[in-house]
């Protein structure tokens, strides 16, 4: 017996898949059509039918509260505003480390790239540095929807949610 899927269930299947996951599409030339998670070989077309967005998405698009949560307790605000200024607020549950950026956001290709006007930071100990015009800070863009944004942070995938 042949199974079918209607596209309503298909939809609803990736839709209940990991979120980090990329779908595609291709269609045989006796009609048949196959996803899969990653582009077909049997294909030239392969397309991307659900998933993430890896384009970096512009930057009005990205105004708003964003949080996530980290391993060993941190935790970040991450606040963009539609002038492009962004306050980027890291702190930990269980010791005083925080670390506190503002300055003005730009996106790129696949990156947000921040200037960081104000950079405060302080350390498990307590230790407490400043700096002012602190250069720019990079995040690459892993993945990105309207309402999460995966950002490898030094080497440390998060996972913002929008708030």
């Amino acid at each position: 017996m042949k199974a079918t899927l209607s596209m309503t269930t298909i939809a609803l299947l990736l839709a209940c898949s990991p979120a980090s996951a990329d779908y595609f599409s291709a269609q045989a030339d006796d009609g048949v059509r196959s996803f899969s998670d990653r582009p077909l070989a049997t294909s030239a077309h392969s397309t991307r039918v659900a998933g993430d967005v890896v384009e970096v998405p512009a930057r009005d698009e990205l105004t708003g509260m964003w949080t996530a949560e980290g391993d060993n307790g941190r935790y970040i605000n991450f606040r963009i505003e539609a002038s492009g200024k962004y306050v980027f607020d890291e702190r930990n549950h269980d010791t005083p480390a925080r670390l506190y950026m503002c300055g003005r956001l730009q996106t790129t290709g696949d990156s947000l790239e921040l200037s960081v006007v104000a950079r405060k930071e302080m350390q498990a100990s307590g230790e407490t540095t400043e700096a002012r015009n602190a250069g720019m800070v990079e995040f690459e863009v892993v993945s990105a929807r309207s309402d999460r944004l995966v950002l490898d942070v030094e080497g440390t995938k998060l996972v913002f949610f929008r708030g």
